[in-house]
């Protein structure tokens, strides 16, 4: 017997997709980045996170490129050749749990809101 169970945090590297699966069930799929530092560089490794269950409805509408999450789950792994004909591998994880540890902040939701200029001509009365 053999415990595969890994927990991560990161990024998420794109915008989450839903896509459907058995009786009207819904799924949750998104790219996620882990970052080590290795002889003074980072290096990234890129995972596609698949969720499943109860987390889907709240994760979906709140899940942002650039958000640091944590995730729970098992890793899986599998082997393509690509375009150009060389051997790859991807990674994947089926998440069990994902938690939001810190929203990306978006500068042009930071700055105010830009005031319109009126004109005593747009006032209409």
């Amino acid at each position: 017997m053999s415990i595969n169970i890994a927990i991560f945090t990161g990024f998420v590297g794109g915008f989450p997709t839903t896509f459907q699966y058995g009786e009207g069930k819904e799924g949750l799929r998104f790219n996620f980045a882990i970052s080590n530092k290795v002889k003074d560089e980072f290096k990234t490794t890129w995972f596609q996170v698949t969720i499943f269950g109860f987390q889907v409805e709240k994760l979906k509408d709140d899940l942002m490129k650039g958000d640091m999450i944590l995730v729970h789950g098992r890793v899986g792994s599998s082997d393509y050749t690509s375009k150009d004909g060389n051997k790859k591998t991807s990674f994947t994880i089926t998440a069990s749990s994902v938690e939001v540890l810190k929203k990306k902040v978006d500068k042009d939701i930071q700055k105010e809101p830009k005031q319109e200029e009126f004109k005593d001509d747009d006032i209409p009365f």
